[in-house]
């Protein structure tokens, strides 16, 4: 392993899109794998606009996803866009929200290790990548939450659930909520409460049947506001 690549990994938000200068305590987290930008870490425009504008979020189907689920979740219906102006979720500077990843290193492909991953990390790889995130990665993510009391974590991935409450939930048992979709039957997501904090594992944003219609995600919104107030006796948009 590179020296700098384990820096890198383990220092404060690595691989996230947050770039504030502090994170806001009993915010919303959305956590993904890893990053989706095949760029390397070291690729960033230094020139470029580094707000995480809403303009270039709505550019990727996984932002426009995750606006969608969000505003539902708000009590903003179908009005996705207006809730995305007011929010302005996950753009830097803006209040109650964080956008990350369980890895640290961008890949566009969760089975590929290309060969300048190799060279930058030092893993030949990417199952010796993982196992080492596991052990040295993780609980320094346990530690962000455990500093900042997320009031919800949404994270995206069924293949990676158990890695989400291990990463941020100290193992916390996972259980099914069922919900129906008008016209489409009943889904499912999973979710677990660990330390005030609840954390819901939904299907991958980019892609998955759950998400095939606005309907879909209209109503696990609804259903993932309705946990949460079942959970802390308060709304989610309160």
């Amino acid at each position: 392993m590179n020296d700098g690549f384990k820096k890198f990994a383990l220092s404060k938000f690595s691989g996230c899109d947050f770039n504030g200068s502090e994170l806001d305590r009993n915010s919303i987290w959305l956590m993904g794998v890893e990053h989706g930008s095949p760029r390397r870490m070291l690729d960033k425009d230094p020139d470029g606009d580094d707000t995480y504008s809403l303009e270039e979020q709505k550019g990727y189907p996984f932002n426009r996803r995750a606006f969608k689920l969000l505003a539902a979740m708000h009590g903003y219906g179908a009005n996705w866009q207006n809730f995305a102006s007011e929010f302005r979720p996950f753009v830097k500077g803006s209040p109650g929200y964080f956008k990350g990843n369980l890895y640290p290193y961008p890949c566009n492909n969760l089975g590929e290790w290309p060969e300048w991953a190799v060279q930058e990390t030092g893993f030949s790889s990417k199952d010796d990548y993982v196992t080492w995130c596991h052990g040295h990665r993780f609980p320094v993510i346990q530690a962000w939450v455990n500093e900042y009391q997320p009031r919800l974590i949404l994270a995206s991935g069924f293949s990676c659930k158990e890695n989400f409450a291990g990463a941020m939930m100290n193992h916390a048992l996972l259980e099914r909520k069922q919900f129906v979709v008008p016209e489409s039957g009943e889904r499912h997501f999973f979710y677990a409460r660990d330390n005030n904090v609840l954390l819901v594992v939904t299907p991958h944003l980019s892609g998955s049947r759950l998400w095939s219609s606005d309907t879909s995600l209209h109503a696990a919104g609804y259903a993932i506001a309705g946990l949460y107030e079942e959970t802390f006796g308060k709304l989610l948009a309160g």
